[in-house]
């Protein structure tokens, strides 16, 4: 997927590793993790930062990360 631009708030929290980024800003300097996978027990967790109104969740990029994930997890996923 290519780099895309969008306007939206920037949820800056606490990360725990070990996670696999999947998407990332820069802010301040820093590089901050948007969306990022994690083993959780026998699972794995998702997250996506963006997505906070009507706009940014009707974003062409939002909707193809977001089916993308869809597809990926609903054929299995494939280890690293």
């Amino acid at each position: 997927m290519s780099d895309f631009s969008i306007r939206d708030e920037l949820y800056l929290q606490e990360y725990y590793p070990p996670f696999h980024t999947l998407l990332f800003t820069h802010f301040k300097g820093q590089k901050v993790p948007l969306s990022w996978e994690k083993s959780y027990g026998t699972g794995t967790v998702f997250y996506l930062a963006l997505g906070h109104g009507t706009a940014q969740i009707n974003h062409p990029s939002i909707q193809k990360i977001i089916k993308n994930v869809i597809v990926y997890w609903s054929k299995g996923r494939r280890d690293k």
